[in-house]
């Protein structure tokens, strides 16, 4: 009789522990699915840098300049460098001693055919919490192609007052350096993360 209560008792615990283990799943994918869903509205400057790739021109930034009214300033500095600042406001685009709100600093070589070199995203509440879209030349510690050790083109997340643990940049000279850059496999993964951060 006591081994029959036992056994009984031992059915009873595993059906109860069967049981919880499975709502913990079904909570568990649905939190998951939750996240998955999540929908974003981008504004006009997000929308600008998801579209950002190796390809883009500064035809096509101008033609987004005016389709959208976006305020910007253009300057040329040495080395054949020529530099956007789009914004939603004219203070705002300013490159220096600009006003605080969103923006877009994009880079090109300034020779035919213009190739990008990198696009910043800042949101006037995270400035130390960008989207960033890297192709070649000298950017904080990225620099040009032939003194980086590896292909180093792609999206990232810079979390400037944050720890040193994104991605190792190495140098053709042996040496490498630990960066504040998370990289992301797409523009829209990078810009929900700054969408998404909290400071």
């Amino acid at each position: 009789m006591r081994k029959i209560i036992s056994t009984i008792s031992l059915i009873a615990i595993l059906v109860l522990s069967l049981v919880s283990c499975k709502q913990e799943i079904e909570q568990k994918n649905g939190q998951d699915e939750k996240m998955e869903s999540k929908q974003y509205n981008y504004d006009t400057l997000q929308a600008l840098f998801i579209s950002i790739s190796e390809n883009t021109s500064v035809e096509d930034i101008e033609k987004y300049i005016s389709d959208n009214n976006l305020k910007y300033t253009l300057e040329h500095y040495n080395g054949g460098i020529q530099t956007y600042n789009l914004a939603y406001t004219e203070d705002a685009s300013l490159q220096s001693y600009a006003d605080s709100g969103d923006y877009i600093e994009i880079t090109f070589v300034e020779e035919e055919p213009y190739k990008i070199r990198y696009a910043q995203y800042v949101e006037d509440k995270k400035v130390g919490y960008s989207a960033i879209y890297y192709n070649h030349g000298v950017f904080w510690d990225f620099s040009d192609s032939d003194k980086m050790d590896g292909d180093y083109t792609g999206y990232y997340v810079s979390d400037s007052f944050g720890n040193d643990e994104g991605i190792t940049i190495k140098y053709t000279n042996g040496n490498e350096t630990k960066t504040n850059y998370f990289k992301y496999k797409n523009a829209e993964e990078v810009i929900q993360k700054v969408i998404d951060y909290k400071q």
